[in-house]
């Protein structure tokens, strides 16, 4: 049995120097995976955030959706007086809440396909070694 693919909107978060004003500020970078450049640039959003270090302690990306983490950033950049990711932010946002539907059954569908995936990954780990064991009783 393959393991299923990620087929909804996702994201992953890497630290680093990513200011090239300040090269020694440390950020935390957001990426988002399964949305097409194209429609990104037509709907007039990135597909990368960085967050300030000292902003980002509170946020759990292992616990979020995309659209939990889009509407985070746009807590932290709308506490900024002025930000120029603000109207971007929110496209992003507008996007995710208008297929936020599709993206929820495509995450319930994974769900289940990935727990299949490791009850069968499990079952045959289980029939090796209790082969090993009876071969080794005997």
């Amino acid at each position: 049995m393959k393991k299923p693919q990620e087929n909804f909107i996702t994201y992953y978060r890497t630290e680093g120097k990513y200011n090239l004003l300040d090269s020694s500020e440390v950020s935390a970078q957001y990426i988002i995976k399964g949305i097409d450049r194209e429609i990104a640039k037509e709907k007039g959003f990135r597909l990368s955030y960085s967050i300030d270090i000292d902003k980002d302690y509170d946020y759990n990306p292992k616990q979020e959706n995309i659209l939990d983490l889009a509407l985070w950033i746009k807590d932290v950049f709308d506490g900024y007086w002025i930000h120029s990711g603000k109207q971007e932010i929110q496209n992003l946002v507008d996007y995710l809440e208008s297929i936020e539907e599709e993206q929820e059954l495509l995450r319930a569908q994974y769900d289940i396909e990935y727990a299949k995936y490791k009850v069968h990954e499990w079952t045959d780990r289980l029939s090796k070694s209790e082969s090993n064991l009876m071969a080794l009783s005997k």
